[in-house]
């Protein structure tokens, strides 16, 4: 099998959007004269990229999970330890402290299909009239995306979620819709902006938080700010550190402090739980790392989990995880993936 760049789907986003230095266009035409599915990957790239009108003012960087730097994990692993009472710099020896490693979770060419997608999606609400409102952004299981706002504002997108947004510079409110998981670092601005959700609306004028929207319920964490989440007759303030959870149907519930200096850590590289049913758990791992995992034996519903664990490597994650609730963890015969037993 041939031997490709680590940095392979970077390569191929810059081509589709016209960044690819002369120096990296000369390794890829090499690399697909030598592979016929990287060639017409890119020369589907290439058509999209004369036929799709560039995005205005906004940008998107794609990576697989977890795709995390030396400073990071580090990062990672102190918050681990400091949230359990262990100096990290006496406990862990050079020898023994985790090393960074990348993982790509995705098919080699993953990328592709998330920026064909992306594009054809722009293409279908520009109408081909050129006059882009809005931009939607996917991203698949096992897969991440940093979204730059055309306010300047940011987004951490985590895996299967979707974000859409409104391009128009002129626009009352600067409103974003989101399914799944998202970190929001939001700019000062004129006009008020909104995450609306299919449970809740949360409004903000410049502040930092997370926004979780999967299976019926909305959690909302504040980590620097101020933001109000509902209608404006009724809505909840939130201030630092403080989270709320809202579903259909139901009086919204305020969270704990624990949830919400928690709620961002997947932005990251950590996998934080807080009294989080074993199920969920096991699902959320599953999403995180594009993978299917099989639950052998008998759990009772309420058997939840508390912790914070370096989300670099999904077995290791399991098994730390098994050491608290006595089970195994072992390869998933002829698939990718594994098997939880008890």
């Amino acid at each position: 099998m041939q031997e490709f760049p680590e940095h392979i789907d970077l390569m191929l986003n810059r081509l589709f959007d016209g960044t690819l230095s002369e120096a990296d266009r000369a390794i890829l035409a090499r690399l697909a004269s030598e592979d016929a599915d990287l060639k017409a990957s890119i020369v589907a790239i290439e058509r999209l990229s004369t036929t799709i009108p560039p995005l205005p003012r906004s940008g998107v960087e794609t990576t697989s999970i977890p795709e995390v730097d030396a400073v990071r994990l580090d990062r990672a692993w102190r918050i681990v330890a400091e949230r359990a009472g262990i100096n990290i710099d006496t406990a862990l020896t050079p020898a023994t402290r985790p090393k960074a490693t990348i993982h790509v979770l995705l098919p080699r060419l993953g990328l592709v299909a998330a920026v064909v997608l992306m594009g054809v999606m722009v293409w279908m609400w520009l109408g081909g009239s050129g006059q882009a409102q809005w931009q939607e952004v996917v991203t698949a299981r096992g897969q991440m995306a940093t979204v730059s706002l055309p306010d300047g504002s940011s987004v951490r997108l985590n895996a299967a979620s979707t974000l859409r947004y409104r391009i128009g510079p002129d626009a009352p409110v600067r409103e974003v819709s989101l399914e799944g998981e998202a970190l929001f670092d939001v700019v000062p601005g004129a006009s008020p902006f909104e995450v609306v959700s299919s449970e809740t609306r949360v409004r903000v004028l410049g502040t930092r938080f997370a926004v979780r929207s999967r299976d019926g319920t909305t959690r909302v964490a504040v980590q620097e700010g101020r933001v109000s989440v509902g209608e404006e007759s009724s809505a909840t303030i939130l201030t630092r550190l403080e989270a709320i959870q809202v579903a259909l149907g139901s009086e919204p519930v305020r969270l704990n402090p624990q949830y919400a200096e928690a709620a961002d850590d997947w932005a990251e590289g950590l996998l934080s739980y807080q009294q989080t049913p074993f199920l969920d758990v096991v699902r959320d791992i599953e999403v995180r790392f594009d993978m299917t995992i099989r639950v052998d034996g008998q759990w009772a519903d309420e058997a939840t989990l508390s912790g914070s664990f370096p989300g670099q490597d999904a077995e290791q994650v399991l098994t730390a995880i098994c050491s608290t609730f006595g089970c195994t963890v072992s390869p998933a015969p002829g698939a990718t993936g594994f098997v939880i037993s008890r």
